[in-house]
């Protein structure tokens, strides 16, 4: 199964919680700039780079490959509050959740995981 494929049965199986969620939930409508910036993330987040982690993880060959691709994801949590501080003016989260964001590249960056040939 490729990964458009696996991106594509992750959000038709995730279909059903949604639908469940708004029924309990009853959300008022969203804004038009909701649904603008909704969809980028969805584009961008969802669709581009979870089929691009995807396509990596596949193309991994050995568990080590596997193991540095998946702490990528890691990253993406520093990369995306950077971006909401800096280019939307959102204020930085309190001190225990930038201890927390601080951890999690470090848990990820093992000295022992190299990839063959570096």
């Amino acid at each position: 199964m490729g990964p458009a494929s696996c991106a594509l049965l992750l959000v038709l199986g995730s279909v059903p919680f949604w639908v469940g969620l708004h029924a309990l939930v009853r959300p008022p409508a969203p804004t038009s700039s909701q649904v603008l910036q909704t969809l980028m993330v969805a584009l961008s987040s969802g669709v581009i780079a979870t089929t691009l982690f995807l396509r990596a993880r596949n193309a991994a060959q050995d568990a080590y490959s596997i193991a540095a691709i998946d702490a990528t994801q890691a990253g993406e949590v520093v990369f995306a509050l950077a971006g909401e501080v800096l280019l939307l003016g959102m204020p930085l989260p309190p001190q225990e959740a930038l201890m927390g964001v601080s951890w999690s590249p470090a848990a990820s960056s093992d000295s022992r995981l190299e990839l063959p040939g570096n």
